[in-house]
């Protein structure tokens, strides 16, 4: 029966990964507005993916996309499968769940991300999140810590990617502090402070790599982001919290044309800050992209100058003037913050799923510090929280950019499910898969 089992399992599983091929293959290459930015060496992105996808442009020239997305497809399904097999080990799964997990993991790339055949950064930080959930997990539970390194190494390229994933350097503070609270090992400090170093090593990298091309030992800049949610929530009479005739002058001509465009929380007619959230995502890219940078950019920066002295002048000025105006208005951009959140999980209910996912892995954790289940609860709800407190502060709640984290209730949903299959017919529930 268990040879029978994991010939069928091999079977569905070699369907699944065919018609996936098929799929994204037909699909082909896709292009979004930012796509074009990443087939070149520009100033203002993150290495990571644009070194990737420029290594092809510059191999296979205008003949690119073809090789691109093989790899890309190659890189996605590998992790997905790696990933299912790891996991189904871990916690002893038997072949229909294990392939349901792969079911679970192959979905951005065959439906609405499409994370195989776009020119984006989730064509890479995807199946990283996945590798890196997967060695934390390893190291968590087995205690090697050449997972750690796994996990740590995969973390470096996440952030050099998407600077997001700076979200998981407290995730890690948090759960290696957890570890050396219960079993005082020495070992905990020095992997904790080699956390900590982390942030600092991948900003020497991305400003070496900027010295290297473009003469600038500076990171890439994205001040403009964090201020869209502060300039929102200002109103006309901020003006009198600069002095600087420049900065009187850009908060004047931004306002202005924000009113115009109705891009203002006092502009706008909603008063309820859940819906007015839902106005300010949706507009997000207008206030910060087309609106904001646009006229830093181009009305109050030096003309003479290069594109790339151009962002980084303005880069100064919004770091100058978003502290003024998030502490003369931190109730509604406190607010405007919650509710940042609470749009991302969709509605209250799911945020209190996420956080009574989160209580009950740490009850697990404190009967049992080694308990599976507690140690994959505590970690990826971990994960989607610092996520979101991160973003919440530096940008908007769009699907893009927390879809990452989508899988973990359904793992955990299946992790339940085997648990209780397996205390109520312990007789039957032999793992079927080698």
């Amino acid at each position: 029966m268990k040879k029978l089992f994991s010939q069928w399992d091999v079977i569905f599983k070699s369907l699944i990964v065919l018609i996936v091929i098929v799929k994204v293959l037909f699909t082909g290459i896709l292009y979004d507005p930012d796509s074009l930015a990443f087939t070149t060496i520009i100033f203002s992105r993150s290495p990571g993916y644009m070194l990737f996808a420029s290594f092809f442009t510059s191999v296979f020239g205008n003949y690119f996309e073809i090789p691109l997305l093989i790899a890309q497809l190659i890189f996605n399904l590998s992790v997905c499968l790696f990933a299912t097999q790891r996991l189904t080990i871990l916690f002893n799964l038997n072949s229909v769940f294990s392939t349901i997990v792969l079911v679970i993991f192959i979905t951005p790339l065959v439906s609405t991300y499409l994370t195989a055949n776009k020119i984006l950064t989730e064509a890479l930080t995807y199946p990283l999140f996945l590798l890196f959930n997967v060695y934390t997990l390893q190291f968590l539970i087995q205690e090697k810590n050449k997972y750690f390194t796994k996990a740590l190494l995969v973390l470096f390229l996440l952030i050099i990617t998407r600077n997001q994933f700076l979200a998981m350097v407290p995730v890690l503070i948090i759960l290696i502090s957890f570890l050396w609270y219960k079993s005082k090992h020495k070992k905990y400090l020095f992997l904790l402070l080699t956390i900590i170093c982390l942030p600092v090593v991948t900003t020497f990298f991305e400003r070496t790599f900027n010295y290297i091309a473009f003469g600038t030992f500076t990171n890439m800049p994205g001040a403009h982001m964090p201020a869209a949610a502060a300039f929102f929530v200002a109103d006309e009479k901020d003006v009198q919290l600069f002095t600087s005739d420049k900065e009187v002058q850009f908060f004047t001509t931004a306002m202005a044309e924000l009113k115009r465009k109705q891009l203002l929380a006092s502009s706008l007619p909603e008063t309820d800050y859940y819906i007015l959230y839902g106005l300010y995502q949706t507009r997000f890219s207008r206030i910060c992209n087309q609106t904001l940078h646009e006229i830093a950019v181009n009305q109050f920066t030096d003309p003479n100058k290069s594109r790339k002295d151009r962002l980084l002048e303005a880069e100064q000025l919004f770091k100058s003037m978003f502290w003024p105006l998030l502490i003369d208005n931190y109730k509604q951009w406190t607010v405007l913050y919650i509710q940042n959140i609470r749009y991302a999980l969709g509605n209250t209910k799911m945020f209190l799923l996420y956080f009574s996912l989160l209580i009950t892995g740490v009850f697990l954790l404190f009967k049992n510090p080694r308990n599976k289940i507690g140690l994959f609860f505590v970690f990826t709800t971990l994960c989607t929280f610092c996520s979101l407190l991160l973003l919440g502060l530096v940008s908007h709640s769009e699907n893009r950019y927390i879809f990452y984290h989508h899988w973990t209730l359904f793992i955990a949903l299946l992790l339940l499910i085997d648990q209780y299959i397996k205390a109520t017919f312990p007789s039957e529930t032999s793992r079927v898969l080698d």
